[in-house]
């Protein structure tokens, strides 16, 4: 059994007193560490301090990429949901243009024109979903980082 105790500060002096019991008998001394005991406490005070001004800054940057990439997951959505009805839209351009084609009145090279567009436009649609997409996964990413990290390194 170990008892410590902090008894006695005098000036600049600093007594520590240690009491230990060993078998029945009881052993007590006084230390003078030199100040060696008040500057390990500010070195460690210090230290956290330290740890918490980084762990702020951490959490500040995280609260403004999670900032970042919702209002990036929010435009690309919106992007692509207007690709979405781009698409429809000159969807139905070709099928009303293929109906002109069969009736006759309009020329083969017209369809053939609105479907180089509507092969266009379906494109656009792909690489917009895939920008959404590529946004969320960012963000999973981001969020999920320390346990991918964790997870490779077992």
């Amino acid at each position: 059994v170990r008892r410590d105790s902090d008894n006695v500060i005098t000036g600049d002096r600093r007594n520590l007193e240690y009491t230990e019991s060993f078998a029945g008998l009881e052993m007590s001394w006084n230390v003078y560490d030199g100040k060696r005991t008040r500057a390990s406490l500010m070195e460690s005070l210090e230290a956290r301090r330290q740890l918490e001004r980084e762990l702020d800054d951490l959490k500040k940057n995280l609260k403004d990429d999670i900032e970042f990439y919702l209002t990036d997951i929010k435009i690309k959505r919106e992007q692509s949901l207007i690709s979405d009805k781009k698409f429809t839209w000159e969807e139905g351009r070709y099928r009303q243009m293929e109906e002109d084609v069969k009736a006759g009145r309009s020329p083969e090279k017209d369809l053939k024109a609105v479907k180089r567009d509507l092969e266009r436009v379906r494109i656009t649609q792909w690489d917009m979903r895939a920008r959404y997409y590529k946004s969320l996964t960012n963000l999973y990413v981001m969020l999920e980082y320390p346990s991918i990290l964790a997870y490779l390194e077992e």
